[in-house]
Order: structure tokens, then sequence, then C-alpha cells
């Protein structure tokens, strides 16, 4: 019993024992886990205290049941929110339709990998980074959730992207050439137009010089570029801006030269006197080019046509000198070009430095009204014509001033002068030429009205005006007096000009009347029709060359249509009309698409043909009111009257199927033309729009066409 009792007291002693130990390692245990809430008091005020420092952006621990345990941070504060009251959300309470997401990337986390990912919460860009928080016994029990705003940063890398976008389109769709040279000269990049306009492409550019003698560059008068002189080399050798020198570069591709306007530009980064490169933009002016010869080449033309009218021509400016004439001018006048150009009228005309008040041509010129004045200089007399000319404000510029020699027809009437005075039955001869000098006279009389009131008058110059008759033929314009009837009486006289017989003039008798052995007709009256053909002559030869001068300032000379400043011209009177009686009025702009194909592949020759087949394909389905230009390039522009835009877009939309529905033959080739047609309309209650803004209208709708994929017509509306 003894040891039994022993053996119970040692086994209480050793529970004892057992429970002492469980207590020390619990209160060693409650120190530790003091020691860590304080650790971790300490650290989540630490945490707190970064996250609240950390600017846009806040801090979370997330527990393992993927609720929130601590938040805290600068971003709270600014969307006026308290961090308290997040604590214990779970993830749909925060995220709602985006949870799945967190889920994941917050269970990758738990499973200890770090996640970096962005998320757009209430229009605001957040980069989410989470770490797992691992505790000593190498457990994760929290992960540490860092949020970032990056809303400015993303609309920062938008607008950048966005510029840098911008950029990239124009530099790629610009219709000037780009090329970037490094410091040692060399090209370094380039951009689509400058591979089309030196026919190169970009690694064909790259690492070539201005000393690279495959330039073949010229100037203007075709002597040899140099290359230590291009804009690049110059540019480069300074360090200066070097503009608007114009070079001629080899094509090989068109086996001919392209002309350039090119402008060097060095480049610095901030703060450096030392550019890191330069860059050189280039316009192609290879047309205007062949455009400004066009011109010179009209020019000589009408030079050598103003040289080749038989009447002597000046023209004198608002301050009375002469700035050119022409030869028959010169030899009129006994002086020489020198010394006829820059002088006044009166210095030639009365031989005198003061101003003749008194003068017919200064008087007829200051009138502003056309006008003849005949004198006497240096024993021969001139017949002057003079023509004011006005500019758009209709302020008096300058005049023309067309001098014939009327010296032989003022010794003729002189004599038939005197013939009427011995035979009283001339003075109806006398009446009918002068009736005819009086039309010429008359302000703003037209070329028919003159041919209609001379054929008017022929009878009352012959000796039985009762019966006589009269016709005048000018090429295919025929003017007849009241009651003309052909018989067999007939006298006639040819209307020559320059050599060429242009028309001619007729007269009849209704009946026989024979003048003892002259037959039907006096000698006389003879004489009288052909005076009066010399006279129609002259006045012919006269509006001829008037309308060639015409023609050459308002018509296109390769279409023959009007040309654009004649249009506008033409149009602001239409406009004008159109607002005054409230009436329709529609404009189309077309040109032809792919145009510049046809050029590249058949010449600029075939493609002028080709101009000139549109042209008149197009005025098959136009009116004869409507205005019709040329635009320029292979731009033209149609001006509608008394059309609303339902009517003109059916105009558009005829042009448009007889395109499709022909093809052009030009020497052996065919090819399929389509347009691109823009269309606007005036309404009848808008009193302010202008003609600018109507065209302006009608070529936006044009480029939406060809935005849209060509061959179709745009409307143009307001957005």
């Amino acid at each position: 019993m003894k040891m039994d009792g022993q053996r119970v007291g040692d086994g209480v002693n050793n529970e004892l024992e057992y429970l002492h130990q469980r207590v020390l390692e619990l209160e060693h245990a409650q120190a530790k886990w003091k020691e860590k809430e304080r650790t971790l008091q300490a650290s989540e005020a630490l945490l707190r205290e970064i996250a609240v420092n950390y600017p846009n952006s806040y801090m979370s621990i997330i527990k393992k049941d993927l609720t929130v345990g601590f938040t805290s941070g600068q971003e709270f504060k600014k969307l006026n929110l308290n961090p308290e009251d997040f604590i214990g959300l779970t993830l749909e309470q925060v995220f709602r339709e985006q949870t799945p997401i967190v889920r994941e990337y917050y269970l990758r986390t738990f499973s200890g990998e770090e996640v970096l990912f962005e998320l757009f919460i209430d229009e605001q860009h957040q980069l989410y980074k989470t770490t797992p928080l691992i505790n000593e016994a190498g457990e994760i029990e929290h992960i540490l959730v860092v949020v970032e705003n990056i809303t400015d940063r993303k609309q920062t890398d938008i607008a950048l992207r966005e510029s840098e976008e911008r950029y990239r389109t124009l530099f790629e769709t610009m219709a000037q050439g780009v090329v970037y040279h490094s410091p040692d000269g060399k090209i370094i990049s380039g951009n689509p137009a400058a591979e089309r306009i030196l026919g190169l492409t970009l690694n064909q550019l790259q690492g070539r010089t201005s000393m690279d003698p495959r330039w073949r560059a010229i100037h203007e008068d075709g002597t040899d570029f140099p290359g230590e002189t291009h804009p690049g080399a110059i540019t480069l050798k300074t360090g200066k801006p070097v503009r608007d020198v114009v070079m001629g570069v080899f094509h090989s591709k068109e086996n001919d030269y392209r002309w350039i306007n090119i402008n060097s530009i060095p480049q610095f980064l901030n703060g450096d006197d030392k550019f890191y490169q330069v860059y050189a933009t280039f316009e192609d002016i290879t047309e205007r080019k062949r455009a400004e010869a066009q011109v010179e080449r009209v020019a000589q033309e009408w030079r050598i046509t103003f040289d080749a009218i038989s009447d002597g021509i000046f023209l004198m400016d608002a301050q009375y000198q002469i700035i050119r004439c022409n030869q028959v001018a010169t030899e009129m006048l006994g002086e020489s070009f020198e010394e006829i150009l820059g002088r006044r009228c009166w210095e030639l005309i009365h031989n005198t430095t003061e101003r003749v008040k008194s003068c017919p041509l200064l008087q007829l010129k200051d009138s502003g009204v056309r006008g003849e004045e005949a004198l006497l200089l240096k024993g021969r007399w001139l017949n002057i014509c003079i023509d004011p000319i006005f500019d758009e404000a209709g302020s008096l510029i300058g005049s023309v001033h067309v001098m014939t020699d009327v010296t032989e027809k003022k010794q003729a009437d002189e004599i038939l002068q005197q013939r009427t005075y011995e035979l009283s039955e001339r003075v109806k001869e006398l009446n009918c030429l002068y009736g005819i000098s009086a039309l010429l006279e008359r302000p703003a009389i037209t070329f028919d009205e003159i041919l209609q009131g001379a054929v008017d008058l022929l009878p009352s110059g012959w000796q039985y005006p009762e019966i006589t008759c009269g016709r005048i033929t000018y090429y295919d314009r025929i003017f007849l007096s009241e009651g003309f009837e052909e018989t067999q009486w007939q006298q006639s006289c040819r209307i020559v000009v320059n050599g060429e017989q242009v028309g001619l003039v007729e007269i009849y008798l209704l009946e026989e009347k024979p003048e003892l052995d002259e037959g039907p007709f006096l000698k006389d009256e003879r004489n009288l029709i052909n005076a009066i053909a010399q006279r129609l002559g002259r006045v012919i030869e006269r509006e001829q060359a008037k309308n060639e001068l015409t023609k050459l300032a308002t018509t296109d000379p390769l279409t023959g249509l009007f040309n654009r400043r004649y249009f506008f011209e033409f149009a602001e009177k239409e406009l004008e009309r159109s607002r005054r009686y409230e009436h329709p009025l529609s404009c189309i702009m077309f040109d032809l698409d792919f145009f510049k194909d046809v050029n590249d592949s058949y010449g600029h020759i075939f493609g002028d043909q080709v101009l000139i087949e549109v042209v008149r394909l197009c005025q098959l389905s136009l009116r004869q009111v409507d205005i019709f230009a040329r635009f320029g390039g292979d731009e033209f522009i149609i001006l509608l009257p008394e059309t609303n835009s339902s009517n003109a877009q059916q105009v558009a939309k005829r042009l448009q199927e007889s395109f499709e529905k022909t093809k052009i033959e030009i020497t052996s080739h065919k090819i399929m033309v389509t347009l691109s047609v823009g269309l606007a309309s005036a309404l009848v209650d808008e009193d302010e729009i202008t003609l600018d803004t109507l065209v302006a209208h009608a070529d936006q709708a044009l480029y939406q066409s060809k935005r849209r994929g060509r061959n179709q017509t745009s409307v143009w509306k307001q957005e």
C-alpha cells in the first residue's frame, strides 16, 4: 500500500510539474504574442505613415479570406473617403464586376507569386502590385497590395502616342519630301514623298550624301550644281538654315529631271549649341516649272500674234506711259521700241514734255469710254481706236490704242467729198459710208450689231435704194437687209483680212435699171462696195485681235474651257442673280481618279488628250447656261444656275454614268476614267453665302468622295 501511495504521489508530482511547465510555456507564448502584437501595431503604424505620405496611392493588407484587413493612403483623402470604412469588406463589395480577375491575382499571390496588374475603376487607371507576407513559420498569412493611381500617366502616354501617331501620319502622308542627314552628311531617314519625288527607295537614299554624283543636280539655267553648294551641305558646314533653293535632280525612273524647292534646317537638342542632325524639306515644283514654260510659250505666241497684226498697237498705263507696243506701231510712230517704251503719249504724238489737255487721245482715255480719233502724224493719217482697261474694282488702269493708217482712206474720202459736191447723187453713198463709221463709234456696240447695221445701211448708198438689198457674209454667219432677195443683177466684193478672205459684201437689184454703158451699177458704186469691204475688213481684223486677247485672258488653252479667274468673275454675277431672285444655285467640283497614274503610264501629252476628251464628254451632259471651267490640273468645276441640290445630284450622276459606259480611246489606247465628285448648293434663303464658301463646300465634298474610295458623289452638309 505504501508503494502504491508513493506511486500515486510521484504521478501527481509529475502532473504538477507538467502543468507548471505548460503555464511557463503559455506565459512565454503570451509574452511573445504581445511582443508580436506591439511589433504588428508598430508595423501597421509605420505602414500607415508610409501609405499616407506615398503620392497618388494607397496600401492594403488582405487576409486569407480575401477581406480587407488594413488600408490607408493619400488617394483616400483625394477622393474624400475614410479608409476605415473599407476594413472588413469583401472583394465583391470593393471590386463588384471586376471581382473574378482580382480574386485570381490575389490567390496567385497567396500561393507565393508577386503580381503586377492594372484595373480601370470609376474612370481611374490603377496599377496594383501584390506581395505575399510570410510569417516566421514560413506561411503566407496576408498579402500586401500597393495601388497607384496612374490616370495622369496613362493620359500622358495616350497623348504622347497620339502625338507620335499624328507626327508619323503627317511625315508619311505630307506632299513635301523630307530627309534627315546625320552630322557626317549621310541621309539616315526619309518619308514616302521623298522616295516618290526622288525616284529612290529609302534603302537607296540611306547613306547618300550631297557629294554623291548620282544626284546629277543642276541649276535652273542647266549648269551643274556642285555637291558642296547643296543646301544640306551648307547647313552641315555653317549650322544655319538655307531656304528656297531651286534644284533639278535626275529621276532615273522617269529618265528626266525633277525640279524641287529645298529648305535645309539644323536641329538642336535643348541647351546644345551643336546640332545633332539636319533635315531638308523639298517641294516638287516640276509641274509649276512646266506650267511656267507653257505660260512663256503662250506669251511668245501672243507676242508673235501681237507683232503680226497689221495695225499698230500700243498699251498705256494710268500714268499715260507707253508700256508695250508692236512692230507696226514703231513703224507708224517712227521710233524704236527702246525710244517708245516708258515715254508719255504727248511726248510722241505732240513732241512736247508738257501734257496737252486738248489732246483727243487723252480725253478719250480719261472718259473711260471706247472711242476713235484720227490724227495727222509725220505726214500720215492714223485712225486711233482707244479701249479703256479697268481692274476688277472698276478703276481705270490703262488703255489699248489701235492705230490704223488711214491716209489712203482720208485721201479717198476727200476725193469722194469732192465728187459729192459735184454729183449730188453721190450723197447717198457718203451717207452709207459714214453710217457704217457711225456704227463703229457707238459705245458698247457688239460686233454682230455692227455687221447688221452695216447691211441695213447698204441700200441707202446705191442709186436706187428702193429696189436695192444687201447681204454680208462673215464665215458662216449671214446678215441680210430687209426684203432681201437674190437676183441676176448683183455685185460683190470680198472682205479680206491679212490676205485671207473672211467674208463677202453683196448688193442685189430687185429689177434691172441700166445706166447707159455702165450696166446696172455705176462705177462709183463699185468703188463704194470696195470701200465698205475694206472698212469691214479692218473692223473684223481689230475684232479678231481683241477676241484673241480676250480668249487668252479668259480661257484654258488646253481644253478651251473658262479658266479659273474668269470662272470666279462670271460665277459671282450668277450668284448675285440667284440671291436677287431667290433662285437655287449649285456647284459641282470633280477630278479624275488616279489621273497621275495615267500621266505616269502614258505621258503628259496623252494625259492632255484625255483631259480634252473628258471635257467633250462632260459637255454632252451639260446645258448651255451651265458655267464649266478648268479649276486646275485634272480638277474641274461646274456652276449650275436654277438648279437645286436634288437636280444637281442628277447632273453628277449623268456625268459619272457617261464615263462608266465609255472608254476613252486615244492613239490605240483605251482607258476607263472615273470621277470623284463633290456637290454643294446655295439655299434659296441663304443670303450670306459667298462664292468662295460655295466652292469650298464643293471642294470639301470632293475630298470626302476621295476618302470614301473615289468614283462617287458626295454632297456637302452642314456639320
